[in-house]
């Protein structure tokens, strides 16, 4: 895949979901690798530091592709996960975070701490995260921001594509971590709430969900998506409507009739 094919997936992505904010690509860099030229440092380039939600929103909202090392992010989670800082058990550092991380159980918060999707420490120096239709990179990870019943509508290709229904556990905190590294270790979708953070200072949407799509899934799920809207069944083609007795797909009615339950009419979508 190509960073051409990145692009026209960020329009096609938005088109078909008729997102409000732009789809955005997170990619982790080794020392050896370039930045992005487009890319803009906030402790370098803007004089301030950003949290990773801010990062994320200045991505999807205004266009911007930012570039993070340790020295720009402004908040504790994205350091340890990202690999960016060490946070061993045993620590002080370590035994500091399980004071705050939400749970009363000093036992069950070490293994909360310790279960965390964290990247392998040192094999990252810094990442950088853009809108993809107009990235210089290829993402690690696609992130859709949406609404539930756009959410919904992803489900459906996604299900196609991965051959089942997509698993998810869901977390009141800490948006930065699961949408970003579950998906990138295993591979999976993953569906994320955002967090305080992501809502107090990145502005997200009280309506908004996070989707997460990473790159050896993009492709066929852009494809999915696209056939899904052949068969009328794409974001913006369900149609309300209160009516019993309603019209139905014909493999209900051949169903039924196994079942020797009445039969109706067949919808003409």
């Amino acid at each position: 895949m190509d960073i051409k094919t990145i692009q026209e997936y960020g329009v096609e992505l938005r088109s078909l979901y008729d997102l409000r904010t732009r789809p955005i690509g997170i990619k982790f860099l080794r020392p050896d690798e370039e930045t992005p030229s487009n890319a803009v440092s906030p402790t370098k380039d803007l004089k301030c530091h950003m949290a990773m939600c801010q990062a994320k929103a200045a991505a999807r909202r205004d266009g911007k592709t930012i570039v993070m090392s340790k020295e720009d992010h402004w908040c504790w989670n994205p350091l340890i996960v990202y690999g960016l800082v060490p946070c061993e058990e045993g620590t002080k550092e370590f035994d500091l975070v399980c004071k705050y991380i939400g749970v009363q159980d000093p036992d069950d918060a070490k293994k909360v701490l310790a279960g965390f999707p964290k990247l392998k420490y040192g094999e990252f120096d810094r990442l950088v995260v853009g809108p993809m239709e107009n990235a210089e990179f290829i993402p690690d990870v696609v992130l859709l921001y949406c609404t539930p019943a756009q959410l919904r509508s992803m489900l459906f290709p996604a299900k196609l594509e991965n051959g089942g229904i997509i698993p998810s556990s869901f977390d009141a905190v800490d948006s930065c971590a699961y949408a970003v590294t579950n998906p990138i270790l295993d591979g999976n979708y993953r569906v994320t709430v955002p967090d305080p953070g992501d809502y107090e200072r990145a502005l997200a949407a009280e309506d908004e969900m996070i989707f997460s799509i990473p790159l050896n899934r993009l492709e066929a799920f852009v494809e999915c998506s696209k056939g899904a809207r052949t068969h009328n069944m794409g974001y913006g083609q369900l149609r309300m409507n209160m009516e019993y007795d309603f019209a139905r797909p014909p493999f209900y009615n051949e169903l039924f009739d196994i079942w020797n339950l009445p039969q109706g009419k067949d919808w003409d979508r």
